[in-house]
Formats: C-alpha cells, structure tokens, sequence
C-alpha cells in the first residue's frame, strides 16, 4: 500500500474511507452511517416485493432507493479518486485495479443494477436479486462478516473436501433408495435424481415428510442415511468453527504486535522479541469515566490502546491522549504516576506488568540491550528538545 505525500484532501479521504484507526471519530462515523445506509437500502428492496406495503408507501421506497444509491455513487467515485493511495505500485491504472478487486466488484454490483434499470424494467427479478448483493458491502464495514469471509477463504480447500464428501453420500443414498424404493413408490423414487430430493432432505436432517421409505430395508436405509447426515453436517460445522477461532487470534495477536512495534522503546525490536513481547500483555476493559491511572501512584505496568478514548489530566490540564500507549518510561525508572488518565469511552486497554516486563528482560540479554538502548535514545533526544526549547525562550527574551 502505498500513500503518496503532498495530497492531505485525498489521504483524508482515504482515512475515512477506510477502517478507522484508534481515535478517528470521523472514521467511525462515517463507517456507522455507511452501514445503515445499506441496511436501509437493502430493507427498502425487500418491502417492494411485498404488494399491500409497496402500494401505499411506494414514494418513500422510492425516495430511499434513490439516496441510498446517490450515497453509494459518491462513495464509488470517491474510492477512484484515492486508488491510488492503496493500487498505485500495480500496473496499470490505479482505478482499474481497484475495480478488478473484491470490495471494487461488490461496490459496483451496489449502484449498477439501479442505472440498469433505468433502462429496463426496475421490477425485474434479476435486477432485484442483483440490489440484494448489496448487503455484501457489509463485509468492508463489518468486522465480523470480513472475519467469516477470512475463514472461508483460508479454509475452503477443507470445506471443499466436506462438500465432496456429501455429494457422494448424496449420490450413494439416493442410488440405493431407488434401488429398494422404485417398484413399492415408482412415482417418488421412479429415479435417481427424484429420489435425490428424499438423499437431500435427509442427508440434511430436514426432513419434509412429503416422500418416506415404505419398505423395512427402506426404512433401515433412511435411518443410517439420518445419522450419516447428523455426522457429515457436524463436520463443516466444526471447521468453520475452528478457523473463526483461529483467525480471531491471529487478527488480535496482530493487533497487539502492531501495538507494540509503535512504541519507542520497543521500535528496535526484531518480530521474534515483539511477539514475546506481546505474549504477555493482559487484556483490560475499561468503562466511560473509569481512572486507569492516578497521579502520584506508583509506576508499575504501561498500558496500549486497543480501542476507546483517554483523557490525560496534568495538574488540572486536561487533553486527549494521542498516543496509543502510555506509561513506558515507569517500566524502565519507577517511581510514580505524573499524570492521571481516564477513559472517555469504553475502552479496551492491554496491560505489560513490571514483573512480566522483569522476566521478559531477564531471559533474553538481546531484548534487554535493545529496550536499553531504546531507552537512553529517547532520553537523549527529550533532554536535547528540552535544550533548545531552554534555548529558544532565552534568546526571545
């Protein structure tokens, strides 16, 4: 990804546009609106399929179908406009790529069908279904549905495995049913794929009733077929269950060493120390105008914003903490609190104790060499700021 300088406009556009970083309220928002817009949207769509609502309220639908679509349109525009930013290292043009991706595709499938109905008919099936797809734009705005996206890419090679697996229990129950079946229930089992309908229906535990074995091999058969089904449906089940898990972890455990390669003392880490490093982190929430820390208190552990707002207090002066960690230097030199901070919203802090932090630097002589050298570093470049701001004010004067 590459981001270009001398362009604040777009690179702000690009801020926003994307996943909100730790403090961006615009972000946020405009990620909140642009998820109810296609709630919206996509509510709209279905009520028009519904006949005695349609009629009545036609106007309004109309009217939601229309903004909703300029809103996506804008949006559109402004992801070409700031391609660039994140598709400028590909070749070719920059909006071209991002067209060609996943999030391009599911943002053009959002407005086209309505532009294409201009020109047909909008009550087209086709161009319904194709209006639904917009509740894909979700998986960009979502964490949770771009999650369960992760999972089924990363396991579908498995999941695939599973579906062959009961297409060709499919395959072989509805062979054998029609085998017992055929001469007692020529019209339901009269064939392979008619009685694939009764392999599906069991095989999935569903069960409609409207076509039964009347034999008792047949009856044998449906029973195993039940329980093979229970098995085989318990099997993507878990998969899908194992990889969400998985990939929770590796988006937090990346989370958190991203959190720490930020801070100045842990800068010069390799990947190998900061993955210790955040090993032993512990999580910590954190409600609205809870204290984290006090001033006077002794300095014991630092902390790093995960997620939430802090407000700093220094002796009455209070500000938002910019940073997304504090009470480093405490780790190195002890002594006590010189500000307190307090949460302004819910936030999710993790936790690095001074014992944790002891044990960590007792065992790695490398890790220790690195987190001093770190520290003297910013040391010195604190007492040379300090130097020159001491300048500065007495050549003022």
């Amino acid at each position: 990804m590459s981001r270009s300088g001398g362009q604040p406009a777009r690179n702000r556009a690009w801020e926003i546009l994307e996943p909100p970083a730790v403090g961006d309220r615009s972000s946020r928002l405009f990620d909140l609106f642009m998820v109810g817009v296609i709630l919206l949207s996509v509510a709209a769509v279905v009520t028009r399929t519904v006949a005695s609502v349609a009629g009545p309220y036609s106007s309004a639908l109309t009217a939601v179908e229309h903004w909703s679509v300029a809103i996506f349109s804008v949006e559109l525009l402004l992801r070409l406009w700031v391609a660039n930013l994140v598709y400028g290292d590909r070749r070719g043009p920059a909006w071209l790529a991002y067209l060609r991706s996943r999030e391009g595709l599911i943002d053009l499938v959002a407005v086209v069908p309505f532009y294409v109905g201009l020109l047909l008919s909008p009550s087209s099936p086709v161009l319904i279904g194709l209006a639904l797809l917009r509740v894909l734009k979700l998986v960009r705005y979502s964490p949770a549905m771009g999650t369960l996206w992760a999972v089924l890419v990363n396991e579908r090679s498995v999941l695939l495995g599973a579906v062959t697996i009961m297409l060709v229990l499919l395959l072989f129950s509805s062979t054998v049913i029609y085998l017992v079946e055929r001469d007692d229930q020529p019209e339901a089992f009269g064939s392979i794929p008619a009685a694939m309908w009764w392999g599906m229906s069991t095989l999935t535990t569903v069960g409609y009733g409207d076509v039964t074995p009347s034999t008792p091999l047949g009856k044998l058969f449906g029973a195993v077929v039940t329980l093979l089904g229970v098995a085989m449906f318990a099997l993507p089940a878990g998969i899908l269950s194992s990889g969400f898990t998985k990939e929770l972890k590796q988006r937090r455990f990346l989370r958190t060493t991203e959190l720490v390669s930020g801070v100045p003392l842990f800068s010069g880490l390799n990947a190998s120390d900061v993955a210790k490093v955040s090993r032993v982190l512990n999580p910590l929430i954190v409600q609205a105008g809870q204290i984290v820390v006090r001033q006077g208190e002794d300095a014991s552990s630092m902390f790093f914003v995960a997620g939430g707002s802090l407000e700093v207090n220094i002796d009455g002066h209070r500000e938002r903490l910019a940073t997304e960690f504090f009470g480093e230097i405490g780790l190195l030199e002890g002594g006590t609190r010189s500000a307190t901070i307090r949460a302004l919203t819910r936030c999710q802090l993790l936790v690095l104790e001074q014992s944790h932090f002891d044990e960590l630097l007792e065992g790695n002589s490398h890790l220790e060499k690195a987190v001093r050298r770190a520290h003297c570093e910013r040391r010195a470049a604190d007492v040379r700021r300090m130097t020159e701001m001491s300048g500065g004010g007495s050549e003022d004067g």
